[in-house]
């Protein structure tokens, strides 16, 4: 299977779009920066309960220095 990545978002997390994606791909990212933590998890529970053999790679929210934030 091709290592393409595939970025999960509302319009790509539903049951029939994790399944077509599944045919081409098992590996998957997900932007915690972007959505609500429970939205996450309900994706990656949708994802392992459709493959057990999926990736999934997690872009963790933090400091980002290519804008004005300095908190």
């Amino acid at each position: 299977m091709s290592k393409i990545i595939v970025t999960i978002g509302p319009e790509t997390s539903t049951k029939e779009n994790l399944s077509k994606i599944l045919s081409k791909t098992n590996l998957f990212r997900l932007n915690l920066s972007h959505n609500i933590p429970d939205w996450h998890k309900k994706t990656i529970k949708k994802i392992n309960n459709l493959s057990s053999n999926s990736n999934i790679l997690i872009d963790i929210p933090g400091i980002k220095p290519r804008t004005t934030n300095v908190k």
